[in-house]
C-alpha cells in the first residue's frame, strides 16, 4: 500500500483558538471542532509526519540492528522523542 499525503512537517494554527486548522505552512490539511479533546487530536494530527519519521527511522534499525552503530540509535531515539513531545504539545 502507497499512501500518499502532503509531505511534513505540518503545523496546528489556532489564530483565534477556534476552529484548529493544521496546514503545512501553506495551505490547510485539516479542521478540528473546537470539543474539549480537539485541542490534543489536532496537536497529534500535526505531528503525524514527525511520528511516520520516527517510526520509519526505527523500523530500519530495528530490521538492521546488529549492524547498527550507537549514533543511530541515539538518532532513533531523539527523532522518537521530539515526535512524541510534540504529539503532547510539549515542543
Amino acid at each position: 500500500m502507497n499512501t500518499q499525503h502532503t509531505p511534513g512537517p505540518w503545523h496546528c494554527c489556532q489564530p483565534d483558538d477556534s476552529p484548529r486548522q493544521i496546514t503545512d505552512g501553506q495551505m490547510r490539511i485539516c479542521t478540528v471542532t473546537d470539543r474539549s479533546e480537539d485541542t490534543a487530536n489536532a496537536r497529534l494530527i500535526a505531528a503525524a509526519p514527525a511520528l511516520v519519521a520516527a517510526l520509519k527511522a526505527a523500523v530500519a534499525i530495528i530490521q538492521g540492528w546488529e549492524q547498527a552503530a550507537p549514533i543511530d540509535i541515539a538518532f532513533v531515539a531523539d527523532t522518537a522523542r521530539a515526535a512524541l513531545a510534540r504529539a503532547k504539545g510539549e515542543a
